[in-house]
This record gives C-alpha cells, structure tokens and sequence, in this order.
C-alpha cells in the first residue's frame, strides 16, 4: 500500500519530445499502466518525467497549470473545465454523480468497483466498514454448504458516499 502522503504530477511525451498527457496520482506507475488499457495514445508514449509533491492540492494546482501553460494533446478533458468555470474536482464530482444517477437505481459490488475505479476488495472493505451503504439482495448457499449475502448499493447511497468524501476533502466532518 502507498502512503496517503504521495502526490505525484507525471507528463507522458511521445519521441518527437511532445507533451502528450499531464496528470495527478498517488502512484503515476500504475496510473501510467492503466492509460495502457484506455488510452488509444499510450503507445505513443516514449519518456515519462515525475515530479512528488507534499499535498495533493498542491499536486492538483500543478497539473491544471502544465495543462493551462504546456498545452498537452490529450488532456481534453480539463480544457473543457476552464471553459465552464470549474474546478478538476466539481467536474469530476458532476461527472460521478451522472454516472450514478442516470444509469442506475441499484448497483452490485462489482458495479461499484467499476464506476468508481475501486477493486471489487476496496468495495466489500468499504461496505463491511459502513462508508457505503448496503442491503442483502438475497441470501443462498455455496458450493460448500455455507450460507452467503449477495449485496447490493443503491444510486442514493453511492451519492451519500461521495458527499462525505467531498466533505472529508474539504476538511468538514461527516454526519457520521
């Protein structure tokens, strides 16, 4: 497990020496692995330069600059944010709770693990500690004999989560 006090900025450059992607990460390593799945430039990539930083404001406030003043090819996403107004952390909020909400009602821990970008573990970890709400679906008998609860999340209870985590962010206490 990584410290939670890693920030990290990482700048992805194709071999002409272009600034293809900035972004902000606590590990930029495996961050890096997974624009392997999703991104259709990430064969492109030919140097990677990292850069730590103390506080992941500080990181935040790093990467929207490089992207403002260095102009990186696939960093659409937050160009489009200066555009509206807003800060890397309302979009995405916005962005989740769209996903949550006008897709659907109930989610299984699966669902969950994907919509968030969560392992199907951190999830069960997250339920089991009370941080997102759940309800049995239903009940049934393994292979073995032994009794299990399938779980479900509802929409509702994804949005109470994120809510608390932009409270926790923000240095506010939880209702909790």
């Amino acid at each position: 497990m990584i410290p939670e006090d890693r920030h990290y900025v990482y700048r992805h450059y194709n071999s002409n020496n272009e600034l293809l992607y900035v972004g902000m990460s606590m590990n930029p390593i495996h961050r890096s692995a997974q624009h392997g799945c999703a991104s259709h430039w990430f064969d492109d990539i030919s140097r990677i330069e990292i850069e730590k930083f103390e506080t992941k404001n500080e990181a935040l406030a790093c990467e929207r600059d490089a992207i403002k003043k260095e102009n990186p090819t696939f960093n659409r996403h937050l160009k489009r944010l200066d555009e509206k107004g807003m800060t890397h952390a309302e979009y995405s909020r916005i962005e989740l709770l769209n996903k949550i909400v006008n897709f659907k009602a109930v989610y299984s821990i699966a669902e969950v693990a994907k919509t968030f970008g969560f392992s199907k573990t951190r999830v069960k970890e997250l339920v089991e500690n009370g941080d997102i709400r759940s309800f049995v679906a239903r009940t049934y008998k393994g292979p073995n004999g032994k009794m299990h609860e399938e779980r479900k999340v509802t929409g509702w209870s994804l949005i109470d989560y994120i809510d608390d985590l932009d409270k926790w962010m923000k240095g506010e206490q939880t209702d909790e």
